[in-house]
């Protein structure tokens, strides 16, 4: 496990889960990230995908843009970095995801150059997860590769304390973190 530098700074991460799922193991990773994140690192978990409209570019140009829509770009911009989690549906990034992803485009300062962390928790999960690379490249999104990673969750219905309590996992989480934090230290 890499340590943190010598300097004390705190970073802001948004941790995003694409699935809905209540109890969803992509949004139980993050919580459990969120509560093993040292004092260095803050997360805050988005939690209004359901509220985004479907993307509509017309509501854009005509600067009708939906109170979430703009909810969820300040949260981005606000971030040092992203942590993304998504469910793979159909070969596909949820649609949820997609859709919020859809109205950050008209706003370069949400994603642009922003670090961002592919989350996978399942290894068989490969084709949304490159297709979510595909549409954060396209955005200008700084995908750091050595902490996009496969959490191998073995069991896809893992609670948030159970994945803290592996050891294992737990570890590998807290190391992610480590070298986040790092990596977007070393970009400022």
């Amino acid at each position: 496990m890499t340590a943190f530098p010598e300097k004390n700074l705190i970073i802001k991460l948004l941790g995003i889960s694409g699935s809905l799922r209540q109890a969803s193991v992509n949004t139980a990773m993050l919580r459990a990230m969120k509560e093993l994140a040292l004092n260095n690192i803050e997360i805050t978990l988005y939690s209004a995908l359901q509220a985004i409209p479907p993307f509509n570019p017309d509501d854009e140009l005509a600067e009708k843009i939906p109170h979430e829509v703009i909810k969820l770009r300040n949260e981005m911009s606000a971030a040092d970095g992203i942590l993304i989690a998504s469910p793979e549906y159909a070969h596909g990034v949820s649609g949820v995801l997609k859709n919020a992803f859809d109205w950050v485009v008209g706003s370069a300062e949400s994603i642009y150059r922003k670090p961002i962390a592919l989350l996978n928790t399942s290894t068989r999960a490969t084709i949304a997860y490159h297709h979510m690379r595909e549409n954060i490249a396209t955005m200008g999104g700084n995908i750091i590769d050595a902490v996009s990673k496969t959490i191998p969750l073995v069991n896809s219905h893992m609670t948030k304390d159970e994945i803290i309590s592996d050891v294992a996992i737990s570890n590998l989480l807290k190391s992610i973190l480590i070298e986040f934090y790092n990596s977007i230290l070393d970009k400022k």
